[in-house]
């Protein structure tokens, strides 16, 4: 069974929260985003550099089609479409906006763990805790299961001469078959009586709502000291039983301490370029809750190679299709290199603008250990 554990930091900006949807710039057309305005000037950054704009009192401001009032409509953050002719700007097109929130700003830790179990108590659930002194939720617990389909088991617990336990489990009561000294043994339901005329031959399954167990007609051996292991010498037991997926999410909000430390790959950076590039994390906090250490790196991101040049690797990140920010690696030397289907591959096989996912790893000094193309 193989543990997979995905810790995935997502900001949590409570206060105008925005989701900019922005139409594609026309000819004669900028898009930037709207860093600060009043009635009478706008500053929009392009491609990372500020430029203030006096807004012209005929210029035109739309939103998507139509025509709106500047100053009801203008929010920090908007991607927007705009013209300018020299300091001035003309034309404004604003994006329509997600939510608009207010609260306390936290970021979030979710920790995703993936299992596998046969348990029949398998049922969704969710749970919370909450901070006793202002009601505000610190944590969450998701439980979510998923239905694999049967898979062939052995397994049995020997209770004494006449008795074993199979489990809490949803069982494909036809496929259950038992040999004892390499004979095989008839398989009753648990309603059914044991024939007499031979001793010995025949095991009822017993259901106990999910619980299934067996009872022998006939001793199982006449040890009285026989543990498991002697048991699974004698006796063999096969059966399907359903399996399933257990994904379970734990989600921590957590404040950043104002002096806290936020890194990705190792190099300090913002918060927001971070969580923008970041898609796994280490997080520490002080014994008050407030995250002191954010450290940020690559787990299987999706990225495109940009560069590569001997041991180092240019690659622009992406996040929902999107180029979200570019980051220069070292390669380890002793980076896993693979195909789309796994074969192994070298250095020399990588090309500029193949779609990749790329690991980091803290422990080599954020060096690349892994690179699978798509």
């Amino acid at each position: 069974m193989k543990k997979v554990v995905s810790l995935l930091l997502i900001a949590v900006f409570v206060l105008g929260m925005m989701i900019p949807v922005a139409a594609a710039p026309a000819a004669g057309e900028k898009q930037g985003v709207l860093k600060a305005f009043d009635a009478k000037s706008v500053i929009i950054s392009v491609a990372g550099k500020n430029t203030k704009y006096t807004v012209d009192a005929k210029a035109v401001v739309k939103r998507i089609d139509q025509e709106v009032d500047f100053m009801d409509t203008a929010k920090k953050g908007m991607v927007v479409t705009f013209k300018a002719t020299g300091s001035k700007l003309t034309y404004i097109n604003f994006p329509n906006i997600g939510a608009e929130l207010q609260g306390i700003a936290k970021i979030a830790v979710s920790d995703q763990r993936v299992t596998l179990s046969d348990t029949a108590l398998a049922a969704n659930a969710d749970a919370a805790s909450v901070d006793s002194n202002t009601g505000e939720v610190t944590q969450t617990i998701t439980t979510r299961f998923k239905e694999l389909g049967y898979a062939d088991c052995d397994e049995f617990v020997y209770d004494d001469e006449k008795n074993l336990t199979l489990g809490d489990l949803i069982l494909d009561k036809a496929s259950v078959k038992v040999a004892l000294n390499g004979k095989a043994l008839k398989v009753l339901t648990d309603k059914a009586e044991f024939d007499p005329a031979v001793v010995g031959d025949e095991v009822k399954l017993v259901q106990t709502k999910t619980l299934y167990t067996m009872v022998f007609e006939g001793a199982i051996t006449d040890n009285k000291d026989a543990e498991q292991s002697d048991i699974e010498q004698i006796l063999k037991v096969t059966y399907k039983k359903m399996m399933f997926e257990i994904s379970t999410t734990e989600t921590n909000f957590l404040p950043v301490d104002a002096d806290g430390v936020v890194e990705l790959n190792g190099k300090e950076t913002t918060l927001a370029r971070a969580t923008t590039m970041g898609n796994f994390w280490f997080v520490r906090t002080n014994p008050e809750g407030y995250v002191i250490h954010a450290d940020a790196f690559f787990r299987e991101a999706d990225a495109v190679i940009t560069s590569i040049v001997k041991n180092t690797v240019k690659v622009n990140v992406i996040k929902n299709g999107k180029v979200v920010g570019n980051e220069t690696l070292t390669l380890s030397a002793g980076v896993t290199i693979q195909a789309a289907n796994g074969k192994e591959l070298t250095v020399k096989d990588l090309k500029v603008n193949d779609k990749v996912v790329i690991t980091t790893e803290p422990a080599e000094g954020y060096k690349v250990t892994f690179i699978k193309k798509k």
